[in-house]
C-alpha cells in the first residue's frame, strides 16, 4: 500500500459493552496490521472500551469523536455544501441541489442522487432542513428542501470550522522544504 492510498474507515460496533466485545476490539486495535489496511472507528460505550484498554494495553491511545460527523470529512463537506446551496438558492429538490453543486464545482464533483438524499435525510434528522411536497419544473411531484433557523446557525459554525481547517492546510502547503513558511 502506498502512502497516497486512502485507507477506508472500518466501523467496529461493540455488541455487548460488559462482555468480551470491548476486549476483542482492543486486541484488534493493538495489532499494527489493522492500520495498514483501514482506519478503525469504534462505535459503542466508551467507558467499556476504556476499561478493556486499561486491562490489556494502557499505552493504546483512543481518540474520541464528540459528534457523529467528526470523523467523516467527506460526509460533513457534502452536508456543508447542501446547506450553503439551500441558503443561497432557497427551497430546492434533491436533484436540483446535486446539479447546482456540480455546476458550481465546474463538474469537479459528480454526485449521485443516493449520496445527496442520504445527506438530506441526515440534515433533516438534525433539524437543519425541512421538506415539503411540491411540483417540479417538469410538472412532477417532488420533495423540496429548505434550510431552518437551526440549519443557518449550523452553516455558520461549519463554515467557520471549514475556513479554519482550510487555513491550516494552506499554511502547511506553503511550507518550504526546510519547514519555514
Amino acid at each position: 500500500m502506498t502512502e497516497s492510498t486512502v485507507r477506508p474507515i472500518l466501523a467496529l460496533t461493540m455488541g455487548d459493552p460488559v462482555g468480551i466485545g470491548p476486549e476483542i476490539i482492543v486486541k484488534a486495535l493493538v495489532d499494527a496490521r489493522i492500520y495498514q489496511v483501514c482506519r478503525p472507528l469504534v462505535i459503542g460505550d466508551l467507558s467499556a472500551l476504556e476499561r478493556a484498554r486499561l486491562a490489556l494495553d494502557p499505552a493504546l491511545k483512543i481518540h474520541v469523536a464528540d459528534r457523529p460527523a467528526a470523523g467523516h470529512y467527506q460526509q460533513g463537506t457534502l452536508d456543508l455544501m447542501v446547506l450553503k446551496t439551500l441558503e443561497a438558492m432557497g427551497a430546492q429538490h434533491g436533484y436540483g441541489i446535486a446539479r447546482r453543486i456540480e455546476q458550481v464545482s465546474r463538474d469537479v464533483l459528480r454526485l449521485n442522487e443516493g449520496t445527496v438524499y442520504t445527506s438530506l435525510l441526515r440534515l433533516q434528522q438534525q433539524g437543519w432542513i425541512v421538506s415539503t411536497w411540491g411540483v417540479s419544473e417538469n410538472n412532477r411531484k417532488a420533495k423540496f428542501y429548505s434550510i431552518t433557523r437551526r440549519g443557518r446557525k449550523q452553516l455558520v459554525s461549519e463554515t467557520e470550522n471549514w475556513e479554519r481547517i482550510a487555513g491550516v492546510i494552506a499554511r502547511l502547503l506553503q511550507l518550504a522544504p526546510g519547514g519555514d513558511a
